[in-house]
């Protein structure tokens, strides 16, 4: 028998979360057949009840729509409740599996809706990156995933006919919205005003829809007079698919200076088209729009005003009115050139990804592994782990947990109460019971029977916690209690330890999770899982506006290497070589030798001392920064950030993983690394060159530099591998061996 999905909410009009539940439910009738699947909605859920020529104008609903709500295996809820912000309804959903699609803009969530969705759902799917953080900055504690949404199938087609505009002007600017204030259509039309005159063969074309929030009938009785740019405003509501689609193509670039989108679609329709895109360097289309396919505006971050929701506190972008001027002005007079038809072709190679059939696809496997957790929802656990100090492993539990504390009915973190160097202050769910070198445990145990824990996860390191003997006891009385016991190995074996071997009572724990192969083949039990580290996505920042605060700006491109300054291992040396090489075809080329010298280590002081002598031999004074402190994490993040290229030109020295690639790829920044076992779980997440010859070096960053399909072939191979190794994904796999 099959399972079967039901998707929530409006289906049937042009409302934006009616496109996107059908278009949703479509994809996932098509592309599996393991669940039925279903479209519903109350009469006070839906915008508009389905007539039999709504369901004529769309046949395939027919087969999805279910006038009745059933209680299906999973439920995905999309929907805004008609009153503003009160309860959703996510305690009213009938299924298994609980579920919701969510969609939001502003930087501060509502928190009666956080709760909501703490308390009801298992997991949560957000229409892009930029959602997903505000949720999980805004303090939901079940698993999200950002899934991006597609281009309706109706706007994948060609145009059949010229959009009969009444203007004659030659080239025409156009955006499409509902000119609230949160589009940004005040400030194009200012910048727009400042730049073009009458005398122009410009206009600007605007598609709004009528209403009270639409901003632009005011604003042309503000602004225009007789010298003033042409402008065609747009308003009737009755266009079809195939009237926008011919609408984009009468037009030559796309405007959208938006305060805050969740996703943008319009932009990425424009971008599907083929038509060169200027838009906000902010919100959630940047998970598709980067500098190399699209003309970004610079902005600073305010406090919302006129916004749709009454939200106190929240922030979105204010524009660059300037810059979006003269990147209107840049684009009239250069949209033949080859920069701009470059930016077009690799927009629209992002945009071709943008379908229904690939969400569908991408949420599937997340909705099997969330059936396989939905029944701790009634359960209580606790994971028993170093917090809120300066220890990589209670960094790692907190990154862990906070994605999944909501997927229990009740949960806990068991903490040490000798803590050193603290970090952060504790949360309520933060218990202290126990203390470094722990034998008896007895608090602890105590803790776990009155509360009645069910699922004890503990976060194990080499003896830093408790001896090998005490976790032994440790699994021990738990299996005394009936608790389920779950270990993940931080270090198994090093210089005079192996704890696969040392601790006898492995086999007690329900399983044993490892992060990676090589140590998992040495750990003789059968319980033990392979799970890989999880990996960060760091927060976006826009690379231009960090070059001009940090006065990097005139350099191009920008080079990084990190790691600790050892030349037996990073061939700096050649790096600097090719510097030198590079620098007759790049004379404002930058290295950032981000390399740490150790300051007890006499060995890399000379190093150091070597290589600054080598940059004075090579006259690259002008041309290389050396960053020789240990940075703290953001302060790396934000140098990888602001470079062009990540470059990790190691020997083979017979290390495992490198930590440094991992947070290059966690910036997206493109990286090259030498194709070696250290780098060996990287495959077309990076660029990997032969060896450490200058020659090499020097093609593949002039290679990386020039092709920019190949450079954002990187940055989306990149962010796929941190999205499938990401904490909430690992989190939802980790639940699911409980």
């Amino acid at each position: 028998m099959s399972k079967s999905i039901q998707v929530i909410g409006p289906f049937i009009t042009n409302y934006s979360l009616a496109r996107t539940n059908r278009g949703l439910a479509k994809a996932l009738s098509k592309v599996q057949d393991l669940y039925k699947t279903y479209l519903y909605g109350s009469v006070d859920q839906l915008d508009k009840y389905p007539d039999d020529s709504d369901l004529n104008k769309f046949p395939y609903i027919k087969s999805l729509w279910s006038k009745d709500e059933l209680e299906t295996d999973i439920a995905i809820y999309s929907n805004f409740p008609k009153e503003g912000i009160v309860n959703i309804g996510y305690s009213q959903i009938k299924a298994k599996t609980k579920t919701a699609f969510v969609a939001w803009e502003e930087s501060i969530y509502p928190k009666i809706w956080v709760d909501e969705i703490n308390q009801n759902l298992h997991g949560v799917f957000t229409i892009s990156s930029f959602v997903k953080d505000i949720l999980k900055k805004n303090g939901i504690k079940v698993p999200i995933f950002s899934t991006l949404i597609g281009i309706d199938d109706a706007m994948l087609v060609n145009p059949t006919a010229v959009f009969p505009l009444q203007t004659k002007k030659k080239f025409k600017f156009l955006h499409i919205s509902s000119a609230r204030k949160r589009k940004g259509v005040d400030v194009l039309l200012k910048a727009y005003f400042s730049q073009f005159s009458k005398d122009d063969d410009v206009c600007l074309v605007i598609k709004s829809f009528p209403g009270p929030d639409n901003m632009v009938p005011e604003l042309l009785s503000e602004l225009q007079n007789e010298n003033s740019p042409e402008v065609e405003h747009i308003t009737s509501p009755d266009l079809t698919d195939l009237d926008m689609v011919n609408l984009i193509h009468a037009c030559d670039c796309s405007v959208y200076p938006s305060r805050a989108e969740g996703f943008g679609l319009p932009i990425a329709e424009s971008m599907y088209h083929g038509k060169p895109v200027i838009a906000t360097n902010y919100s959630g289309y940047l998970d598709f729009a980067n500098e190399s396919n699209a003309y970004l505006i610079d902005y600073k971050l305010v406090n919302t005003t006129d916004s749709e929701m009454v939200n106190l506190g929240a922030k979105w972008a204010e524009p660059d009115a300037t810059h979006l001027a003269k990147t209107m002005k840049y684009l009239f007079e250069n949209i033949e050139s080859e920069e701009v038809t470059q930016k077009v072709n690799l927009a629209k190679e992002v945009a071709n990804e943008l379908t229904w059939q690939n969400t569908a696809k991408k949420i599937l496997p997340i909705i099997s592994d969330l059936e396989k957790i939905s029944h701790l929802k009634t359960q209580n656990a606790g994971v028993i782990s170093f917090l809120n100090d300066d220890d990589g492993v209670g960094e790692y539990t907190a990154d862990l947990y906070s994605n999944v504390e909501d997927s229990f009915n009740n949960f806990f973190y068991i903490s040490n109460k000798d803590i050193d160097a603290r970090k952060k202050i504790d949360a309520s769910n933060v218990i202290r019971t126990w203390e470094s070198g722990e034998t008896s445990f007895q608090e602890t145990l105590k803790f776990i029977q009155e509360y009645k824990l069910q699922h004890i996860h503990i976060q194990y390191h080499s003896g830093v916690n408790f001896a090998p003997e005490s976790l032994d006891y440790l699994l021990m009385e738990l299996a005394r209690l009936e608790v389920n016991s779950y270990v993940t190995l931080h270090a198994v074996k090093g210089k005079g330890f192996n704890i696969g071997l040392e601790c006898k009572n492995l086999h007690l724990a329900k399983s044993v999770f490892i992060h990676n192969k090589e140590d998992f083949d040495s750990v003789p039990t059968d319980n033990k899982v392979l799970l890989y580290h999880p990996r960060k996505l760091v927060p976006y920042r826009s690379k231009s506006h960090v070059q001009n605060k940090l006065e990097l700006d005139s350099y191009n491109p920008i080079i990084i290497t990190h790691g600790k300054l050892v030349l037996q291992k990073i061939d700096l040396e050649s790096v600097l070589e090719s510097i030198k090489i590079l620098k007759k075809d790049y004379p404002n080329i930058l290295l950032i030798a981000m390399n740490a010298v150790v300051a007890s280590n006499s060995s890399a002081k000379s190093d150091f001392d070597k290589l600054q002598e080598v940059v004075r031999e090579f006259n690259l004074e002008e041309n290389v920064l050396f960053v020789p402190d240990f940075l703290s994490e953001e302060e790396i993040f934000i140098l990888l950030q602001v470079s062009d290229i990540a470059l990790f030109p190691y020997k083979d020295v017979g290390e495992s993983a490198s930590a440094a690639v991992s947070k290059s790829l966690a910036t997206l920044t493109p990286t090259i690394t030498t194709d070696i076992k250290m780098f060996s779980e990287f495959t077309n997440e990076v660029l990997k060159i032969k060896d450490t010859n200058p020659t090499n070096i020097s093609l593949a960053i002039d290679s990386l530099t020039k092709d920019l399909s190949l450079k954002n072939d990187l940055i989306k191979n990149s962010r796929e591998f941190i999205e499938e190794y990401s904490f909430a994904m690992q989190a939802v796999r980790t639940l699911s061996y409980f």
